[in-house]
């Protein structure tokens, strides 16, 4: 993108801003698009989780609770990780933000009314995301023709449906 070779590509809301720093007032954020139900998530960069079985479950709880809602613990974290999950945080930070910053919240607002609700991959999804990467990676490298790509990305698909269907 940054060569001017490649009009889109897919960024999450906590990596769009180093396309911002490469292109400076040159990046816009538009969603994939979707069908009348939505599509994609608009999930958190960072998840927390506290294991049922642990021995200080109640200590755990509190660290979630200030990690994401005390000011200074966001000021500190700013957007490294993407966009504060607290509203309130964001709203703290939001005045001394950088384009590069902004860029990130500019992706999540677009996302936002057309997500759909978080949900684990099905079996078979990381195999299939890979082989879409390299593929596209390829075409981008002029390695490989997008013709090429295409049918090796749909027999992906074909391959992870028939698994799927089996089980």
């Amino acid at each position: 993108m940054a060569s001017g070779t490649v009009m889109t590509t897919g960024k999450t809301v906590g990596s769009v801003s180093v396309l911002e720093q490469l292109l400076p007032g040159k990046v816009a954020v538009v969603n994939n698009p979707v069908g009348p139900s939505g599509g994609g998530w608009a999930q958190a960069t960072i998840f927390l989780s506290v294991s049922t079985t642990s021995k200080y479950k109640d200590e755990a709880k509190r660290f979630i609770k200030w990690f994401i809602t005390d000011k200074e613990a966001g000021k500190v974290l700013g957007t490294t990780r993407g966009i504060p999950i607290n509203d309130e945080i964001y709203k703290e930070l939001e005045p001394n933000l950088q384009p590069t910053d902004k860029i990130g919240k500019a992706l999540l607002d677009v996302a936002l009314g057309k997500a759909l609700p978080f949900y684990p991959a099905p079996p078979g999804w990381e195999d299939f995301v890979k082989t879409y990467t390299s593929e596209m990676d390829a075409v981008r490298f002029n390695k490989e023709t997008l013709d090429q790509a295409y049918e090796k990305i749909v027999a992906k698909g074909k391959e992870t449906e028939a698994k799927l269907s089996k089980k």
